[in-house]
């Protein structure tokens, strides 16, 4: 994973990181975390979307369910 700077310590991680998405919310900056429903509510208002055009990926079930509660599709 040197493509991701993993090599080279957390902070350029987190640069390095962010530049492969078109938004990165970091829980430790909005005070906020999944599967708190205000860090969805969050990233919608953040990229102009409803829930219901959001595709929600977790791996943690617990994860899931405050987005599909939104109307968010999850995986």
């Amino acid at each position: 994973m040197e493509f991701l700077g993993w090599t080279s310590g957390a902070a350029s991680t987190s640069q390095q990181l962010r530049e492969l998405f078109d938004d990165y919310i970091d829980s430790s900056e909005v005070g906020m975390r999944k599967p708190e429903s205000a860090i969805y509510k969050l990233a919608c208002e953040r990229n102009g979307l409803n829930a219901a055009e959001v595709v929600m990926l977790d791996d943690l079930g617990m994860n899931l369910k405050p987005a599909k509660d939104m109307g968010m599709t999850t995986i």
